[in-house]
């Protein structure tokens, strides 16, 4: 069993694609969401795609939201842990591949490659080992999950280094040379629209969607 947990703020077309999306493909996996105050939408939208939904009486920031999933994964009985972003779509074979990694690299990994990070070498014709793992997209077992946990140790606001605090805690990561997921948010916090972060070696899948995700709303292109 897979534990899938998304934080959502705002940006109502973003999230209701890609909440679409990821719903399709989960498989038998549980989707939680986490609503960090938005105002774009209320309750009953996001209650469209999971009744699992926990939302925040005010602005509590992406880094102790991580937190309060991880512990919820820690105290559930499911087996593993994925955490993404509500502006990321998968692939519809994404659990598949998650699977397949965790059979060859007992440790942290993601789906997600892109060439903000740096490559430290290739684990085997399929991963890459990096030092540096983005916040999208990343996938570990209960073995790992207090370490994950442990990890964020930060929280001040817009606590926008998360994912770089989970990324110091391990000597290193493997990511698909394949993306499994591609990021639509055209900016963010470590990207802009001109200098977008982007998936390598997307499937044709997500090539595909991202151009209907464009067709839909050209004001993200």
């Amino acid at each position: 069993m897979i534990n899938i947990y998304i934080t959502t703020l705002n940006r109502k077309d973003i999230t209701e694609f890609t909440l679409n999306n990821i719903n399709q493909y989960k498989k038998d996996s549980k989707l939680f969401l986490y609503d960090d105050n938005s105002t774009d939408y209320d309750l009953s939208f996001l209650k469209q795609f999971t009744p699992n939904v926990i939302t925040y009486k005010e602005k509590t920031g992406i880094a102790k939201i991580r937190k309060h999933q991880i512990k919820h994964f820690i105290d559930s009985s499911a087996d593993f842990c994925y955490l993404t972003d509500n502006d990321t779509i998968h692939d519809e074979f994404f659990i598949d591949k998650l699977l397949e990694i965790y059979e060859q690299f007992n440790g942290v990994s993601s789906i997600f490659n892109t060439d903000f990070h740096k490559t430290e070498s290739e684990y085997n014709q399929n991963l890459l080992v990096k030092k540096v793992i983005t916040g999208n997209s990343i996938f570990f077992n209960r073995k790992y999950a207090l370490n994950v946990y442990n990890s964020i140790k930060s929280y001040e606001l817009p606590c926008d280094n998360w994912d770089w605090q989970i990324s110091h805690a391990f000597d290193n990561f493997v990511i698909s040379k394949t993306s499994y997921c591609e990021h639509l948010g055209w900016k963010g916090i470590h990207s802009s629209y001109d200098n977008p972060c982007r998936a390598i070696n997307p499937t044709e899948f997500l090539i595909n969607e991202y151009k209907r995700f464009q067709e839909l709303y050209p004001e993200y292109k």
